[in-house]
């Protein structure tokens, strides 16, 4: 959607059953979800997110994405410098 320097804003869809493996950024990340559900596994522990609801993770935090539901999410990345 957008880049620029330091931050990059990106909208993504996922659905049901689809996941992404775990990984890790270098700079925080916002994730919003705008439409149906999903969970965050990250060390030892699962987040749901549900449509209105949001979560930032810090740099370097491991996580996977499932879609539980067809489902679509803003990510708001902020890239180091």
């Amino acid at each position: 959607m957008i880049k620029a320097d330091q931050l990059q804003l990106l909208h993504l869809l996922l659905p049901a059953g689809q996941y992404l493996s775990q990984h890790k950024l270098a700079g925080e990340l916002c994730i919003q979800c705008l439409a149906g559900r999903v969970r965050l596994d990250m060390a030892g522990t699962q987040l749901p997110l549900s449509a209105g609801q949001l979560t930032v993770l810090r740099a370097n935090e491991a996580h996977a994405v499932v879609a539980e539901l067809d489902s679509s999410l803003l990510l708001t990345l902020v890239h180091k410098t």
